[in-house]
Formats: C-alpha cells, sequence, structure tokens
C-alpha cells in the first residue's frame, strides 16, 4: 500500500483507470435514481415534494459523479500529452470548465430546489422563486457554460484520440456521442436522454479504464497504450503520442 502512494506515476494511473469505469456508472445510476422534472415551477416542486429522499439522493450521487468525471477528463489530456496537444489542452480546458458549469447547476438544484419543495413551505412563493432562479441570466449563462463547454470540449479529446490513434476509433466515438447525447439532456431536461448519455460514456470509456489498469506504469508514462489501437504501420510498437 505504501509502495502504491508512494509512486506518483502508478497511482495516477490506477486512480485513471479506476475513474474511467467508475464516474459512468456512478452518473448512470444518479440520472435513473432522479425523478424526471417538469417544466412549469409549481408541477415540479410537486415533484420534489413527492420524492423529497430520492431527489435529494440523486443529486448527491450526481455530484460524486462529477467529482469522479474529473480524473477521466485529465486522463484523456495524459493520452494527448505528446501528439495534437492542442486538442488535449483546449478540450480538456473546455470540458473541465463545463464541469464546474454542472457542478453549479446540480448543486443548486439538489440543495436550494429540495428545500423549497418542503411541505412547510409556501408552493405559490416557492414556484415564482424558482422560475427567478430559472430565468436569471447567472442561472442560465452557468447552464450554457456546463452544457456547450462539457459538450465541446469532450468532443475536441475525442478528435484528438481518434487522430492519434491513442484509443481504438470507436472508443473515440462513444466520446463524442456521449457528449452530444449529455448536451440533447441538458436541452431538453430529460432524465432519459441523460441516462442514455452516461450509458454511452460507459461503454466507450470502461473498456478504457480496464485497459489503463492492465498496461504497464511505463506505458503510461508513455501517454498509454490501448490494446489495437496502435496504426498499422507500427503494429506491436507501443504507441508513443
Amino acid at each position: 500500500m505504501s509502495e502504491l502512494f508512494s509512486d506518483a506515476g502508478r497511482f495516477r494511473r490506477l486512480v485513471a483507470g479506476f475513474c474511467l469505469i467508475i464516474a459512468p456508472v456512478v452518473l448512470l445510476v444518479g440520472a435513473l435514481t432522479h425523478p424526471q422534472g417538469k417544466e412549469a415551477a409549481a408541477a415540479h416542486l410537486a415533484v420534489v415534494a413527492e420524492n423529497p429522499d430520492r431527489y435529494y439522493w440523486a443529486h448527491a450521487i450526481l455530484l460524486l459523479g462529477l467529482a469522479l468525471f474529473l480524473p477521466v477528463v485529465l486522463a484523456l489530456m495524459h493520452l494527448l500529452k505528446e501528439r495534437e496537444t492542442r486538442f488535449g489542452h483546449l478540450g480538456g480546458g473546455l470540458a473541465i470548465i463545463g464541469l464546474f458549469g454542472a457542478t453549479a447547476v446540480v448543486a443548486v438544484d439538489g440543495i436550494a430546489v429540495s428545500q423549497m419543495g418542503q411541505p412547510q413551505a409556501s408552493i405559490e412563493e416557492m414556484a415564482a422563486l424558482l422560475d427567478r432562479i430559472k430565468e436569471s441570466p447567472g442561472f442560465r449563462g452557468i447552464a450554457v457554460v456546463a452544457g456547450v463547454g462539457l459538450m465541446l470540449g469532450m468532443v475536441l479529446l475525442a478528435y484528438g484520440l481518434w487522430r492519434t490513434r491513442a484509443v481504438q476509433p470507436w472508443m473515440a466515438g462513444g466520446v463524442a456521442s456521449g457528449a452530444i447525447t449529455f448536451f440533447l439532456g441538458v436541452v431538453t431536461d430529460n432524465r432519459i436522454i441523460f441516462a442514455m448519455a452516461f450509458a454511452i460514456d460507459l461503454i466507450a470509456l470502461g473498456p478504457l479504464g480496464w485497459g489503463v489498469l492492465h498496461e504497464s506504469d511505463n506505458e503510461w508514462s508513455q501517454g498509454g497504450v490501448v490494446q489495437g489501437a496502435q496504426s498499422p504501420s507500427n503494429e506491436g510498437v507501443p504507441l508513443d503520442p
């Protein structure tokens, strides 16, 4: 155990592999746990009042998943550390900014809206307050940053991974598809679409995480090696981005 924590490279590799697998799972559980909200504020608060514990814990799970997704972004950036670094830096930066925005939205929804739906609260006053929050420039701006930033960032990372063949093409396609589906979830506020996005992420990132966990520390330090991801001209040679 002491060797694990004393070897920084190995520790980062294991954290990256673990989060690539677990983060989509946690986010998927959170999306499936979350009750479907309503467009009208009063109707939405009624849903919260009917499912107070489920609503609260769904957001707690989603916050945990978003925290675990940060190492996922860093892991994808690591795979682009020497080749197509512009996609790694720009995509990773946008994705991290999007993660911060998503965390803020989930925190407000999970904490503030949960309290608005309490039985002792005035439904009329709380509905009016929720409408003001949702229509405020600040909240809308954060929501846009979350949706657009995370989508563009992950798509750029996926494109860089595809160009460098750092991962198998279907994995890169899955990362991009998951990001686009997530953006559609933000636009529609539909938990099923969010669940689909996280399921796609699990399919694409899970095998990648498994590969990271089973590669050597030396391969990871060189930018990572994914089985079958090498170019035909370098088949059998470790990928060095």
